[in-house]
């Protein structure tokens, strides 16, 4: 009897602590969805401005007049000297390459024999960019130059003074 008398009178409490934790957990649970949910929004937005940045640098590395005279001579060696001190200037960028129009790798930095030679107009950044010669930033993929790293390309389409493309510049 005592004991039916304690279970009676501990069952209220059971099921109030039942539902408190019930209520808490969904609250909790709402609260760190909705702050991961802000979290990846804001980490978005910040890859979105890194991007458009990136792009706006490589653009503007294919204006310069010395990448588009070596461009336009497609002297390779002086094309990698370029590209070399693009790379030391900006230490996110994996490797930096040199296609003619039709996609077709002719220089580099650093030195990837396995790519020189390759055509990359089978890439998404490539197939993009032809649409409107425009920047762009490509799909994530392995990249062919050993080690072959996952990377993102931006890729700018390098021209003369009256518009004719000579080819595309890729930072990686």
């Amino acid at each position: 009897m005592w004991g039916m008398l304690v279970l009676l009178a501990l069952l209220p409490i059971g099921l109030v602590s039942l539902y408190s934790y019930r209520a808490g957990s969904q609250a909790v649970r709402s609260l760190v969805f909705t702050n991961n949910r802000q979290v990846a929004s804001m980490a978005g937005d910040l890859v979105q401005v890194d991007f458009e940045t990136e792009v706006s640098i490589v653009h503007a590395f294919a204006l310069i007049p010395g990448l588009v005279d070596t461009v336009r001579a497609r002297d390779e060696n002086a094309a990698r000297e370029l590209l070399r001190l693009a790379k030391q200037s900006f230490s996110r960028v994996e490797r930096i390459y040199v296609t003619d129009r039709d996609g077709w790798e002719w220089s580099d930095f650093p030195k990837a024999p396995e790519s020189l030679g390759k055509n990359f107009a089978d890439r998404d950044w490539y197939r993009t960019m032809t649409n409107a010669w425009q920047p762009v930033v490509s799909e994530v993929y392995k990249r062919n130059a050993l080690p072959q790293l996952l990377v993102v390309a931006v890729a700018a389409p390098v021209r003369e003074t009256n518009g004719v493309v000579l080819g595309v510049i890729v930072f990686q």
